[in-house]
């Protein structure tokens, strides 16, 4: 087992993990649970008045295969995909309505459910997507809409668009095929591979040369086929072996056929893009072998930080100690320099400052804290510095800043704006090698972010 196969997932819940910092919090998928629920209560309903016809939904994407991952930055939104279906029998072009006219009823639905302020949409796309009507809540999530016609007896359904065509899409399919593919067990280990690879990809790749969310899942879930898993004794394990063998895979051919279509493709991307995203997957597989090797925990959390940046945690009390029992069992030190740092913290409003030296604590909301390495005329000739910013809890989830790359200088500047623990680590390397390295807790008091209480969704729409 790699050394940090338990700052990838672990049973304790508490217990600061990339899958859980990746991952919504229970909070947010709650929350997004009443959201589309309610959604598509009142669009079965007005749709149904509206057409005439049985409205039915399905939930697809990254939110039905327990797959999502919060976005990387402030401002970024979580997806859900809520299907809607107009039913009739036999083929999509023999209804009544064309698919832009099903879709334009769609959009006006949601429009008007946009309207009770209750519901709390922030916007509508207007005018929609390509091929799905977009609502945006205020709990920094979106739902999108796609619109389908749905032959129940045959299970037969196709996909509007804005062009006024019917698409071959089948996503309950796709969902099944993966489902049917794995136990219990071996698939929630999937799912958490997905993840881990999903935000490196967000971290790492831009849009345009970036394989889309299901793409990526095909390619997990195949490499986990494959591999069985039967030596892995950890997440960092799997993830490495699922690594190498996405690789592989894409070093033969960038075809990613859809496991309910075949003739499908679900790799989008030009040969460029393609190969610039294999390029990165190497990169990926470098850290993935480096981490794996790394003695300590400290040490393999610091190279895997390479691929996952801020949300990968560094070790608890417990892990460190390991490393300090294997220091005394002969292992080299491989600190030569101990940052000293003081951190001044000022009021915004104005007032008192506070001060403290390698911690601070007792903070409020709207300081502004320098972070200032004092001894910095110590460092060696060459070194290099990397401030990394790491805040958990509530209040900073319900906003999707996990943290962030926080400069290079000797002086580093932030704001406290999140209740609860965060962290300030400055990292010292020489050449490529970790020679010192300090963090410092950072502590913001007052009210605790608390989860809104279950909404009572009481209005009723007349049609």
């Amino acid at each position: 087992m790699g050394k940090a196969a338990s700052l990838f997932f672990s049973s304790d819940t508490g217990k600061e993990t990339l899958h859980r910092r990746v991952r919504p919090s229970d909070d947010q998928i709650t929350a997004q649970q009443e959201r589309w629920r309610h959604l598509a209560e009142f669009l079965r309903d007005e749709l149904s008045g509206t057409s005439g016809l049985i409205i039915t939904w399905w939930l697809q994407g990254s939110y039905k295969f327990g797959t999502q991952v919060r976005p990387c930055q402030v401002g970024q939104e979580m997806d859900i995909d809520l299907g809607i279906y107009f039913n009739w029998k036999g083929a999509a072009a023999d209804g009544e309505f064309s698919p832009k006219e099903l879709k334009a009823m769609a959009q006006q639905a949601a429009i008007k459910y946009a309207e009770c302020q209750d519901n709390e949409v922030s916007g509508v796309d207007d005018p929609p997507k390509q091929k799905c009507n977009r609502l945006h809540f205020d709990d920094a999530f979106h739902i999108d809409v796609p619109v389908y016609h749905l032959d129940l007896d045959d299970d037969e359904r196709r996909l509007t668009n804005e062009d006024d065509e019917w698409e071959e899409s089948d996503p309950k399919a796709i969902y099944l095929s993966f489902k049917n593919r794995f136990d219990d067990s071996k698939r929630d280990k999937v799912r958490r591979l997905v993840r881990y690879l999903k935000i490196w990809a967000q971290l790492k790749i831009s849009d345009e040369h970036r394989l889309s969310s299901v793409a990526l899942t095909i390619l997990v879930a195949n490499a986990s086929a494959k591999s069985g898993f039967s030596d892995c004794t950890g997440d960092d394990e799997r993830f490495s072996h699922v690594v190498g063998l996405v690789a592989e895979k894409l070093e033969r051919s960038f075809s990613i056929p859809n496991p309910a279509n075949q003739n499908e493709n679900l790799n989008r991307l030009s040969n460029d893009s393609a190969n610039r995203f294999l390029d990165k997957v190497r990169e990926l597989e470098s850290v993935c072998d480096r981490a794996l090797q790394a003695a300590t925990h400290i040490d393999a959390s610091e190279i895997w930080e390479e691929a996952f940046e801020h949300f990968f945690p560094r070790p608890d009390e417990k892990e460190l100690a390991k490393d300090s029992a294997l220091y005394e069992s002969g292992l080299p030190v491989p600190i030569e320099f101990e940052p000293d740092i003081i951190v001044e913290a000022k009021p915004q409003g104005g007032g008192n400052s506070i001060n403290g030296r390698n911690a601070i604590y007792a903070l409020l909301k709207d300081y502004d804290v320098t972070f200032t390495l004092v001894n910095a005329n110590d460092l060696p000739m060459g070194s290099n510095l990397q401030w990394t910013v790491r805040n958990e809890g509530s209040d900073a989830e319900s906003v999707h800043d996990l943290g962030h790359f926080a400069g290079t200088d000797t002086v580093a500047k932030e704001h406290t704006a999140y209740y609860g623990r965060h962290f300030m680590d400055l990292r010292v390397t020489l050449n490529g090698r970790t020679i010192g390295r300090k963090r410092i807790p950072i502590s913001v008091t007052g009210s605790k972010f608390t989860r809104r209480q279950k909404r009572q969704f009481w209005k009723r729409y007349k049609r």
